[in-house]
């Protein structure tokens, strides 16, 4: 007789496959410990003081969760701000997480982790920030497709790429995500950027809630930094398309523009940009750190939400303590240009982006009403007024009334070499003045202003080319040369003649005179980026 073969058969079978499948699991999430074991057996592996700062999950302790700052080793008190830095010590690694409390109640956070000696076993951590709740959407510009992925919802798995995103929890909190960014340092004042070592934030479920996964590496002499910005206010209005800034931008456009990413960085230290293949210490993903601060400056002068409002402020102060105590920011790395044509080394005086900064430090301090940002602007003004007064070209007209030409570039060695002049550099340091001028009621500032649009004045046809164009400088040497800027410098002017209204007095005419020239080339170029 034929017999039945039980009909759990098979499954009792399968059931005892099912220890060898865990172990195998345990050995897959294992794998980086047991091999770190294998190769350092016998080797007594040095460790620091204190209580590991990681945690253990799925058998690897491999998570950081970020800490707040509750027993700070710094804390600095400002108009309107509190900042406070924490340095936490492990047995396994060391972080720095620095917290900057604005009044309107919004928290910055700045997380460093630098590479442990004790943790070679191999190289990819997460760092993990957690909220509890249910619904959440993010929005960002993707950089592989440049369009805006607007409210995608937040559950198990999503991820967003490297890019700044915004995140909102529940209609109740939101966010502004850095991506994390890995670096070492590199030579001349530069960072060298390690993207292949850092991956995109991932969402995974815990509790009653979700993680933000944020990998980081831990590479020899590699660090790692990673911001964010929290508020229980909408931070940014994607969705409105009239929503814009004062440049004419809708405000998708202007965080397209403005969104850090791969040509500009915000480090701990500051804000930093792509370095110039002409700069020393150059490479691919080489990154310095830039005293015009232009992301800060947009935010401060051209946006209209509360992100840019915070970061703002808290950029801009971050950047502004790099200041030199004779009252100016240095651009570390040398301009082979530079030092070609004048000798000048790395480390230099630039009248352009130090003016940059101190637009932005009193545009500051009008908007927040931070005394920090006044102070630090007049020992930028201080500085400067030497500064110009000993490195200028002097032009007199028929009345005998003279203008000057301040020079571009100096350096601390001596080197007192003339260098040229270039119009966007005199119209930008001229904004400062007025802006410095009128804040502080000085006349004598007012005057040194109209001394620089003077100098503008008595050259006013000569920096205008043939073909309409303006030309980029003065030399030396007494001519006008080089090729201008598409549209920067007559950006410059539409903004001073704004001033000087602004200030109760008459447009310029001679600004009116190269910005119509100017104009009329870059439309006959194509060129559509002006202020209007």
């Amino acid at each position: 007789m034929k017999k039945n073969k039980p009909m759990g058969g098979i499954f009792t079978q399968a059931i005892g496959f099912f220890p060898l499948v865990f172990l195998v699991v345990i050995l897959y999430f294992a794998r980086h410990s047991l091999m770190d074991m294998i190769n350092n057996w016998g080797v007594e592996r040095p460790r620091g003081e204190g209580e590991p700062l990681l945690e253990r999950h799925l058998f690897v302790q491999d998570q950081y969760h970020r800490r707040d700052v509750t027993a700070p080793d710094e804390t600095i008190a400002l108009d309107y701000a509190t900042l406070s830095v924490q340095h936490y010590s492990g047995s396994d690694l060391s972080v720095t997480e620095t917290k900057i409390e604005l009044d309107n109640g919004d928290i910055y956070r700045h997380t460093q982790i630098p590479f442990s000696e004790y943790l070679d076993g191999f190289n990819q951590y997460k760092l993990i920030i957690n909220y509890e709740f249910s619904h959440g959407w993010v929005t960002y510009f993707d950089p592989e497709t440049r369009e805006w992925v607007l409210n995608q919802r937040l559950r198990s798995g999503v991820s967003f790429p490297m890019t700044t995103a915004f995140v909102n929890i529940e209609n109740e909190t939101f966010l502004v995500f850095d991506q994390p960014y890995a670096y070492s340092e590199g030579t001349d004042g530069n960072v060298i950027a390690h993207d292949d070592k850092i991956g995109k934030i991932f969402i995974n479920p815990r509790g009653y809630g979700f993680d933000f996964v944020v990998g980081f590496a831990m590479v020899e002499d590699v660090y790692t930094e990673f911001w964010t910005l929290e508020s229980s206010e909408p931070l940014v209005d994607m969705e409105n398309p009239e929503a814009s800034v004062l440049t004419g931008e809708t405000s998708l456009e202007f965080w397209q523009r403005c969104c850090y990413g791969p040509d500009h960085r915000f480090l701990a230290d500051g804000y930093y940009t792509r370095t110039p293949v002409s700069y020393a210490g150059y490479q691919e993903n080489a990154f310095w750190r830039n005293p015009g601060v232009h992301v800060p400056y947009n935010y401060i002068l051209n946006g209209n939400d509360r992100a840019s409002h915070d970061l703002g402020y808290v950029q801009l102060y971050l950047s502004s303590r790099n200041m030199e105590e004779e009252g100016y920011f240095k651009t570390e790395p040398e301009s082979s240009w530079l030092k070609e044509t004048y000798g000048i080394s790395g480390g230099y005086y630039d009248t352009r982006f130090n003016a940059d900064m101190g637009v932005a430090l009193i545009k500051a301090y009008q908007k927040y009403n931070e005394s920090y940002f006044l102070e630090q602007a007049k020992k930028m003004l201080a500085f400067y007024v030497d500064y110009a007064n000993e490195h200028h070209y002097a032009f007199y007209n028929e009345l005998s009334e003279e203008g000057w030409l301040v020079q571009d570039y100096w350096h601390e060695d001596g080197n007192d070499e003339p260098v040229h002049s270039a119009l966007n550099h005199q119209i930008q340091e001229m904004h400062f003045l007025y802006l410095m001028g009128t804040e502080l009621k000085d006349p004598q500032i007012i005057a040194l202003g109209d001394k620089l649009l003077k100098g503008v004045e008595i050259t006013r046809e000569i920096w205008i080319k043939q073909e309409g164009d303006l030309h980029y400088g003065y030399t030396p040497e007494g001519t006008f040369d080089r090729q201008d800027y598409p549209d920067l410098t007559y950006n410059d002017m539409y903004r001073v003649q704004e001033l000087l209204e602004d200030m109760g007095r008459s447009r310029n005419s001679s600004l009116d005179r190269l910005m119509k020239a100017k104009k009329d080339y870059m439309d006959a170029q194509g060129i559509t980026t002006y202020l209007r």
